[in-house]
């Protein structure tokens, strides 16, 4: 028969995957790296993957095709799930896959770091996006600078008057001349996450390895953590890194597109054999970044566990978009 169908250009197509996602009827995947219409019956003809194709690489054409098949479908997602199911409860029951290395790289062994953690929790807000940290932020632990106890009356009027005209020739001076008065009054308030030691700020990595490549699931920093899954690139385009992401989360890096490989299997035993509170994706906005997302997301799936997600995109410029 003759109907309206989806039609996928591979000069445009990057192999982000999304749209294998998007699509609901299984109809679509990642063949050579790139998105192919594997079965024309399972097509239902809705366009669920046309919106979310974000080089516009899938539209629509009228052709002869095979009537949609919802049976076949059904039939196939039952046979998706009792795989998954079947992967899953291996992963359970056994670790040896990924045991820890005896010997061989350094690179590989397991450690920890002690790190500050401030007492009200990690630092990315588990509601949504990381904000930068602040004075008043919950993720950000202010500790008061003690007034000094030796300074005397004409120190104390002479440092008003050096303010007073600073603010009087400079009006845009008058936010830094308040904090530099509020540190001298002794009430200013100091980060204790990021402080700077030697001249330097202070790393916020609690483990190593950080590969998801390379990381073991039956390490024993994953037991209980609030877990990070970064693009490789995020650390570098965001400023804050350190700070909004990486305090008081075990982190893990990769990039699907360069490691070639599909981090689903890997997640989904660090899921199943520890107890983590929660994941944090952190993925740049170029559409191959979607591989690292759509991995963590089956790997929740296939964990059989209700663990909370939190997606945050950061654009090439450094901003966060969400």
């Amino acid at each position: 028969m003759k109907r309206q169908i989806i039609t996928i250009d591979e000069e445009k197509c990057d192999g982000c995957g999304i749209c294998v996602t998007a699509c609901h009827e299984g109809a679509i995947g990642l063949v050579g790296g790139k998105a192919r219409l594997l079965r024309d019956d399972y097509c239902d003809g809705m366009g669920d993957c046309l919106p979310e194709c974000p080089t516009g690489a899938i539209t629509w054409e009228e052709r002869e095709a095979a009537p949609y098949n919802e049976a076949a479908v059904l039939a196939a997602k039952l046979e998706r799930a009792r795989v998954d199911n079947a992967q899953a409860q291996t992963v359970k029951t056994t670790s040896v896959a990924f045991a820890e290395p005896a010997g061989g790289c350094p690179g590989s062994r397991a450690m920890t770091f002690e790190r500050h953690v401030p007492s009200s929790g990690v630092s990315t807000p588990l509601a949504g996006s990381p904000q930068r940290a602040s004075m008043s932020s919950p993720y950000n632990s202010p500790t008061a600078v003690p007034k000094p106890s030796s300074v005397n009356s004409s120190a104390v009027s002479f440092f008003n008057g050096v303010l007073s005209s600073l603010t009087d020739e400079n009006p845009s001076q008058s936010s830094n001349a308040a904090d530099i008065a509020a540190a001298f009054s002794g009430n200013y308030a100091l980060p204790t996450v990021g402080v700077r030691r030697n001249g330097a700020l202070d790393s916020e990595l609690s483990q190593w390895p950080v590969q998801i490549k390379l990381v073991s699931p039956s390490s024993s920093f994953f037991q209980g953590c609030h877990l990070l899954i970064a693009a490789d690139c995020t650390a570098f385009a965001y400023a804050d890194f350190h700070r909004d992401y990486l305090t008081g989360r075990v982190a893990l890096i990769g990039c699907p597109k360069l490691d070639a490989v599909d981090y689903t299997e890997k997640l989904s035993a660090i899921l199943s054999l520890n107890d983590v509170r929660d994941v944090v994706v952190a993925r740049m906005s170029v559409p191959c970044c979607g591989g690292i997302e759509m991995a963590v997301r089956r790997a929740i799936e296939q964990s059989g566990k209700d663990i909370p997600l939190h997606v945050t995109v950061i654009d090439t410029n450094g901003d966060l978009l969400s």
